[in-house]
Parts: C-alpha cells; structure tokens; sequence
C-alpha cells in the first residue's frame, strides 16, 4: 500500500517508481500539468481546420471578443481533455492568453458565466463540422498497411448519457422506469460508429431511453461504403458484415 506525507514527497517515486502517464501526457510531451492555450494549439492544432475559428462577418461570433471563437475552443477542449478541469480552469487560461498578447487591455473577469455564454454561442452545426473534418484528417493519414486484409473495419458501440431535466428532453428521451416520475433525468441512448485504424469518430445516433440500439444502428448504415467491415458486440447487434455493393 502506498502512503504520502508532506515532508518527503521524493520517497514515493524513489521506493515504488513513477505514476504511469496518461495518454494526454504523452500527447503534450513535457510541458507542466495544466499545459496553456498555445501548447494546445501546438500539440492539436494540425487537426483542427483553423478556417472554423475565425470571427464571423455578422450576427453570431462576429464582434471582438475576449472570448472569441478561437480561444473559446481552445480553452474549452483543454478543459474536456483534463479530468475534473472546471470553467474557472478555463477562465484562467483564457486570462493568461489575454494578457500574453494584450498586455495592456486589462484582464477578463474571474466571473465564469462570460465564458460560459461564449460556449454557448457555439452552432452545434459547426461541432459536427468539426467532428467530419477531423475524422477525415485522421482517416487519410492512416497507412494501407493498418487496413484489415485490405478493409476498412468499422466499430459500432452504445452507450447512455444524462441528459438536463427539460420538458422538451423529457418528451423526446423519457427516464428510465426505475426513476420517480418528476424525481428523475432524461436518459439518452447514443450509439456511435469509429473507425478501426484512427479511432475517429465517424458518426453517431440518438434515441430514447428504452429505444434498442439495433434500430440506433439502421440510422448509421448509410454511413458505410460498399467492402466496408463493420463489428459490433452482441448488445447492439448490428447488420454484421461486409457491406457490399448491390
């Protein structure tokens, strides 16, 4: 059993060797625990199309902000990246970069709702832009080597998530039966489809509840192409197979 005291951090490390490091450690090299908003862009940014972070001409996200859409986004990922990252994580982030590059325009608020409104300008139509263009990134980057027997092999899998205790989620997704009606949360069935070789996420489905994850999977079959593998595990019981071209 391992024991920790104030007064001899170094004897951890010297008697049972160092924590394994997380796949984002490996990611960002050696940078310090909490990395800023340029390492992100540094470590990420060849992934992200940079063209979607610019201000918009009018309307939403077009007015100069502190927290506009590039150092939103930045701050944002960082803060899903890092396990328990909070908003005022963020925010600090955010103030750092603020200062860096304009040092003489005062600093951001310590208020975390600017920040939380900032996120909430975001289309969520320019997310699933985000999630195509990366997923294609990745995929035109994988080796012919990586494919099985020459396939691209595609994985189906489920999953539930909560959802916020609206009337129009609780008509759309309902709660689980075991939950007191009006004492409970929409519960939301999502079935997402990757890609073997990259890991990208090529697409996903939503439903209630109680919905199967067999009809879930019909929503993303349009989603393979002709000699495409597709493997699933027995709760989602997809069309198994080779998609083939008729």
């Amino acid at each position: 059993m391992r024991h920790s005291t104030p007064f001899f951090a170094a004897f951890g490390p010297l008697l049972f060797g160092r924590a394994p490091r997380s796949r984002l450690q490996e990611l960002l090299g050696q940078w310090p625990l909490r990395p800023s908003i340029n390492q992100y862009m540094e470590a990420f940014g060849e992934f992200i199309p940079q063209t979607l972070l610019t201000r918009s001409k009018d309307k939403v996200n077009s007015r100069q902000r502190i927290f506009s859409p590039l150092v939103t986004f930045w701050a944002f990922l960082a803060q899903v990246l890092e396990r328990g990252s909070s908003c005022r994580d963020a925010l600090q982030r955010i103030s750092a970069w603020w200062q860096v590059y304009f040092p003489g325009q005062g600093s951001p608020s310590t208020d975390t709702s600017a920040y939380c409104q900032a996120r909430q300008r975001w289309p969520l139509e320019l997310l699933w832009e985000f999630i195509g263009r990366i997923a294609d990134t990745l995929e035109q980057r994988v080796p012919q080597a990586a494919r099985w027997c020459g396939r691209v092999v595609k994985l189906i899998d489920g999953t539930t998530l909560t959802a916020q205790d609206t009337p129009a989620n609780q008509k759309r997704f309902a709660q689980p039966p075991t939950q007191k009606r009006g004492c409970g949360f929409p519960m939301v069935r999502l079935l997402g489809l990757f890609s073997l070789a990259s890991g990208a996420l090529l697409g996903f489905s939503t439903g209630a509840y109680l919905q199967s994850e067999l009809s879930l999977a019909a929503q993303l079959w349009a989603s393979l192409d002709p000699g495409d593998v597709l493997l699933g595990d027995c709760g989602a019981r997809p069309k198994t197979g080779v998609k083939t071209a008729v």
